[in-house]
């Protein structure tokens, strides 16, 4: 894995970080280890969000129940697609101040032609 490889982070703690290798690992990633760092782990979270998360997957689950077969198959393909297009364009890393490495965006940076 290369150094600015597009992944998750908990955006409170900084932590539990994921970096998908395929679609089918990003949505386990997100279902259950990340929704577990997030609401059981992190203890930065906000008790709001930990609620409203919770409340979330409830309602996730009967909602599965009238999805086609594959839709959410589906839909994690899209967003690894999106991620995977991150990972491929000439974007420039910046360091933040906590040591997370964001892109910026290529179209607002500003190069001399000097």
């Amino acid at each position: 894995m290369r150094l600015g490889f597009t992944g998750l982070a908990c955006r409170h703690c900084h932590s539990g970080r994921s970096f998908a290798s395929a679609p089918d690992n990003l949505a386990s990633a997100i279902s259950a280890s990340f929704y577990g760092h997030v609401v059981l782990k992190c203890d930065r979270t906000p008790p709001a969000l930990r609620q409203a998360l919770a409340a979330f997957k409830k309602l996730h689950s009967r909602q599965m129940a009238r999805l086609v077969y594959g839709s959410q198959r589906r839909f994690f393909q899209l967003v690894w697609s999106r991620l995977r297009r991150l990972d491929q364009t000439d974007a420039l890393l910046e360091d933040v101040d906590n040591g997370t490495l964001v892109i910026s965006n290529p179209i607002n940076s500003t190069q001399s032609d000097a």
